[in-house]
């Protein structure tokens, strides 16, 4: 086995357990405030898994390679940002301003935050759909048609849901959005593990 097809092979298994993960940590998401150290535990958490998934499209990418791979990797690159900033927001900095009190920090700073936070969201989904969408269609292109079908069902769907105004990224819009981009991770994740030397 070359090094190529290991660094893949090793890329879908992490992929496969960050969508694994990914999905317990939104089954323990907080609703509403006052949860305590588990909203900053679970954004935190989600967090870490962006970042490890940002590294493995990175592989991914390269594998892929043409137009649709590259670009599609620039849309998830984007996508992850996006999610990292929009839990910064709702993990971090939410709780820390609710430690100031209702004197200190008035109703408009708190719907600010979570605008942001839902602005931020939005356009995670939608990037990131994006991006598994031209992943899709270099997939099917490699005859992975499986793969690239719920690729682009799991990865645009949320995004044209989004975008039309039928659901939003309050929690059970954001669970229907994520866990469905998490089990697409990980049929991706499952795919590349078992790819040969020559695919």
């Amino acid at each position: 086995m070359d090094d190529t097809t290991q660094m893949r092979k090793r890329a879908g298994w992490t992929l496969l357990v960050c969508a694994v993960l990914a999905t317990v940590l939104m089954g323990h998401h907080p609703i509403g405030s006052g949860q305590g150290i588990m909203t900053p535990l679970v954004h935190g958490g989600l967090q870490a898994i962006l970042l490890v998934e940002l590294a493995m499209f990175v592989v991914v990418a390269r594998w892929l390679g043409g137009l649709g791979g590259t670009t599609g990797g620039v849309f998830l690159w984007g996508g992850v940002i996006a999610g990292v900033l929009a839990a910064t927001i709702n993990g971090f900095v939410v709780p820390a301003l609710g430690g100031y009190g209702e004197n200190e920090i008035g109703g408009d700073v708190a719907a600010l935050a979570w605008e942001t936070n839902q602005a931020l969201a939005r356009l995670g989904v939608i990037a990131t759909g994006l991006g598994y969408g031209l992943w899709s269609a270099r997939l099917w292109q490699r005859g992975a048609k499986v793969v690239a079908g719920l690729g682009a069902i799991l990865g645009l769907l949320p995004a044209l849901l989004l975008i039309g105004g039928h659901i939003n990224m309050a929690y059970h819009g954001a669970v229907f959005a994520y866990v469905g981009q998490s089990l697409w991770l990980a049929v991706l994740g499952w795919y590349l593990t078992r790819q040969s030397e020559t695919a």
